[in-house]
């Protein structure tokens, strides 16, 4: 029930970055990895980066464990272009291509099976549950596509992933007459965004310091007040205190969660027409249903995409909006606050030393805001460097929905940050949890998560201290 985008990217740009991400294992294997992209490969496309990403990673990760020498490639070639109503689509193969142990006809049958390995003896030598690939091809079918290996036993293995991608990036928005040009990276509201969303009086009930500081920029970015609420209880004494506009209410939250929240809002007669929306990281079908179900209007997901984000608040701004006096300049008292953005290229100078983060994508989630960026990573080394040895001890101690709430916690802030890996690893093992699994089904996807958490916080460590 996972929801599939379609987004604009460059395709070289994410092949070399999740390349990056696993080069320091390459090289510690001493093991050859190559990168090829045929001539006629795309260079911008649209589909959905993180999932295709995540197919990638897993074949990379196989590739690498089962590879005692000799080298890996991972390619892509395109078999077809076809233009149909002025869209256009190719037909990509991407492929991870290794000299390792390889696999018997009777192995690759039972490869893509949930909790199989290829030998019995495979998750007492390498780790591991065996759904990885499942995951993978299930993923791949979602996006249209579909999965595949060819192998010879001791001569290596060949994985494919055949999918179907839109040419080109997107439409490009018009520029916003009298506005500072966009930062390189990043997103700017329309002229019409601005002035509909101008003095609209938010309240913001979230209770990670992290999301508060990127939904208050976006909300800034427009010249919308944002007040922030905790928790539930928090943001119904507020709405009873003062009048807003909207309300963006978090799901899970301590000492009331946003449903129960929104519930009460709308038993008070004097609130019923508020519009809530959801800010959540579950995507699950059932979840966007519970929130409509209490009341909300809509539902936004995060890791919030800028431009989503301000579609959906004047979808649902009151109206009409003109009869709001604008507010006093609050992006600007918002950005006296931090430190001045700087440029994009040196915003990637430290970034490139950062492979666990897609950083292009994330400078892009913080409006191109470099200073903004390093805050909120800081910010999260310091509250979730100890995330894995927490997730343990709760399990181990029979608490499951504390340990589902911190994975939850870190799943959403992964996709925020733009760290790949680290969302894919969390989201893995948040969804055993969801599920009751066993310990031996949650402990090597925990160790995953510890040693992605770990790749992360290493490397951020290395940057110079934020001023």
């Amino acid at each position: 029930q996972l929801q599939i985008e379609a987004l604009a990217f460059s395709l070289p740009d994410m092949l070399r970055h999740t390349v990056s991400m696993v080069v320091d294992k390459a090289q510690q294997a001493q093991l050859a990895l190559r990168l090829e992209l045929a001539a006629d490969v795309p260079e911008h496309v649209q589909a959905d980066e993180l999932r295709l990403r995540q197919i990638l990673l897993n074949y990379l990760h196989n590739a690498l464990k089962f590879t005692p020498a000799g080298s890996i490639t991972l390619a892509v070639v395109q078999h077809e272009r076809t233009l149909q109503a002025g869209v256009e689509t190719a037909q990509l193969e991407f492929s991870v291509t290794d000299t390792g142990i390889g696999l018997s006809a009777e192995q690759i049958g039972r490869l893509f099976q949930g909790f199989s390995q290829a030998d019995a003896s495979t998750t007492r030598r390498f780790g591991g549950t065996g759904l990885g690939l499942a995951i993978s091809q299930q993923l791949a079918q979602l996006m249209g596509g579909s999965v595949g290996v060819s192998s010879t036993p001791g001569q290596g293995s060949r994985f494919w992933l055949r999918l179907p991608v839109q040419v080109g990036a997107g439409p490009v928005p018009a520029p916003v007459p009298g506005a500072d040009p966009a930062p390189a990276g990043g997103s700017r509201p329309s002229a019409e965004q601005r002035q509909a969303l101008a003095g609209l009086r938010v309240l913001l009930a979230e209770d990670n310091a992290i999301n508060q500081d990127v939904a208050v920029a976006l909300l800034h970015e427009v010249d919308a007040t944002a007040d922030v609420a905790d928790n539930g209880r928090q943001a119904l004494q507020m709405l009873q205190a003062s009048p807003y506009d909207l309300v963006l209410m978090d799901m899970q939250m301590p000492v009331m969660d946003g449903i129960q929240a929104t519930r009460e809002i709308r038993a008070q007669a004097t609130l019923a027409g508020l519009p809530v929306l959801a800010m959540t990281a579950n995507v699950l079908a059932q979840d966007r249903e519970r929130c409509l179900a209490a009341g909300m209007n809509d539902v936004l997901t995060k890791p919030i995409e800028p431009a989503t984000f301000w579609r959906t608040l004047q979808r649902w701004r009151p109206a009409p909006a003109a009869s709001r006096a604008p507010a006093a300049s609050p992006r600007a008292a918002f950005q006296s606050l931090q430190a001045p953005p700087s440029g994009r290229a040196a915003a990637l100078h430290w970034l490139a030393k950062v492979t666990a983060l897609d950083g292009p994508r994330g400078l892009n989630q913080m409006l191109g805001n470099a200073a903004l960026y390093r805050r909120v990573l800081d910010r999260f080394a310091k509250a979730h460097a100890e995330s894995a040895c927490e997730i343990r001890e709760a399990l181990e101690t029979d608490q499951p929905e504390l340990a589902l709430r911190r994975v939850h916690t870190v799943s959403g802030l992964a996709g925020t940050l733009a760290a790949p890996a680290l969302r894919m690893e969390a989201e893995a093992l948040e969804r055993a949890l969801q599920q009751q699994a066993d310990a031996p089904v949650w402990m090597p996807l925990l160790a995953a998560y510890e040693q992605a958490l770990d790749q992360l916080l290493s490397q951020l460590r290395k940057l110079p201290p934020v001023a």
